[in-house]
Order: C-alpha cells, then sequence, then structure tokens
C-alpha cells in the first residue's frame, strides 16, 4: 500500500462511512454465541479493529494485531493498541490450536500476498479445533479502480470464489454473503466513468468531503448490517464476507 494511505487511513478510520459501516457489518455477522478468549486479527492495519474485537466477550479478550506494513503498526501504536508483531500472514508466528478467532478484513487481496490459500491455511493452523475465522475482502475483478491500485490490490473476490478457496483449505463455510449492497449501484457508476473522469494523484476514496454525504452512507451501511445479522446476500455487492470454522 502507499504509505499516504496509511496517514489517510489512520485519520479518518472512526468516522469514515465505510469504516464505520463495515465494522458494523462485520460485528453483525459474527454471532454473538460465539465465545473468543483469544482473537487474532490478521492485518491489523492502523489498528481501529482491535478495540472492536477488544469488546467481543467479558471478561475482556487477550486481542493480537498482526501486520507486514511497519508503518502500519506504527499508527496502531498512536492508538494505545497493544499486542501488536510485525508478521507476515503467510507464516503467522504461533503456535497451532490456540486462537479462539481469527478475523482478516481486506488482507489476502494485496500484492504482497502471494497465495491466499497458503494464508487461509495459516488461519487454520493456528485455530483452535472448532475455531472461527471471520473474513472480508473486495468483490469483482472488474470493479477495480484507481483507488485498487493506491492500495495494490492483485485481487477480488466472488462469494463462490472464496468458498472453493475456504474449503481448500480445511475450513467449514457457516456464511457466505456479498455486503455493502445497497451502494453497490453508485460504486459501478463511478468505476464505468473512471475512465473518461481523470482522477488526480492526490485524490482517495479514503478522503471525507461532504459530512452530510458521509452521514447518509453510514447510515445505509448500518441497516444492512441489521438485515445481515438475519440474511445472506448471494447476488452482488462491493464486498465478500465469510463466517468459516475450523
Amino acid at each position: 500500500m502507499n504509505p499516504i494511505e496509511y496517514e489517510r487511513m489512520y485519520r479518518v478510520e472512526d468516522r469514515h462511512w465505510w469504516y464505520a459501516g463495515m465494522r458494523e457489518i462485520a460485528s453483525a455477522f459474527l454471532p454473538h454465541t460465539i465465545t473468543a478468549h483469544t482473537i487474532l486479527d490478521a492485518g491489523c492495519g492502523t489498528g481501529r479493529n482491535l478495540a472492536l474485537l477488544g469488546q467481543k466477550s467479558t471478561p475482556a479478550p487477550t486481542v493480537i494485531g498482526i501486520d507486514y506494513a511497519a508503518l502500519a503498526l506504527q499508527f496502531a501504536q498512536q492508538r494505545q493498541a497493544h499486542g501488536l508483531a510485525n508478521a507476515n500472514v503467510l507464516e503467522l508466528p504461533f503456535a497451532m490450536d490456540i486462537f479462539d478467532l481469527v478475523t482478516s478484513f481486506e488482507v489476502l487481496y494485496h500484492a504482497a500476498v502471494s497465495d491466499d490459500v497458503a494464508a487461509l491455511r495459516e488461519f487454520y493452523r493456528v485455530l483452535k479445533p472448532n475455531g472461527y475465522l471471520l473474513i472480508r475482502l473486495p468483490a469483482h475483478r472488474w470493479l477495480s479502480s484507481h483507488h485498487d491500485r493506491a492500495v495494490h490490490t492483485a485481487r477480488r473476490y466472488t462469494p463462490p470464489e472464496l468458498g472453493t478457496k475456504l474449503q481448500t483449505a480445511g475450513f467449514k463455510v457457516q456464511r457466505l454473503s456479498y455486503a455493502n449492497v445497497a451502494l453497490f449501484p453508485l460504486a459501478v457508476i463511478k468505476r464505468l466513468t473512471e475512465p473518461i473522469m481523470p482522477v488526480s494523484a492526490n485524490d482517495s476514496d479514503l478522503e471525507i468531503k461532504s459530512q452530510w454525504i458521509n452521514h447518509l452512507m453510514h447510515r445505509i451501511l448500518s441497516a444492512e448490517a441489521q438485515l445481515l445479522r438475519q440474511i445472506d446476500c448471494p447476488i452482488y455487492g462491493l464486498s465478500v464476507i465469510a463466517l468459516a470454522q475450523k
């Protein structure tokens, strides 16, 4: 990822509609019945999700965040995050069978991950028997954009593709769905018009250009999160999200 994107992420991650809304969607997809005393966030970025994961159970679970980018971990430290490690998802520095839950949000799509199935096998290895993996990734290769180039996207997914890779790694898929469904048409229009409406090198999908639009987008994703507590969406969306069990 371009270094400036980490700074932008750190600056807006608390209030940007996409980050705030997708945190709610992730929470909705993870059943409250799952007890997790040890949690690994594989590819924690600038660390905002670590605080959310720390609220997963009572007493507070042990939450560890790893990231390949030292710069991302520096920003995570500024959030007072603990249990951080500089590590690669292809070679997790942990023994087998030690985590109740592994989360990975927008990580395996990255060009630095040379083998996404190998990374899934690593997640499987470090999970306890019956442990869970919650994973979210960008959808549809044809939706690649200027932002994908900025964050070094190598691949995008569909639910069947992700489901097959999870099963290949040994997981049993419990839930599999598209997410960020309501905003899909707007994103398609934006992607299709990019070739005729050049984007400035300084422009970024992470910038908050309008507070009221940011609020509206967040409300839409919040409503979708409530729906995803009950049903999966197999048709279309901007992200793919899965819950799988060892």
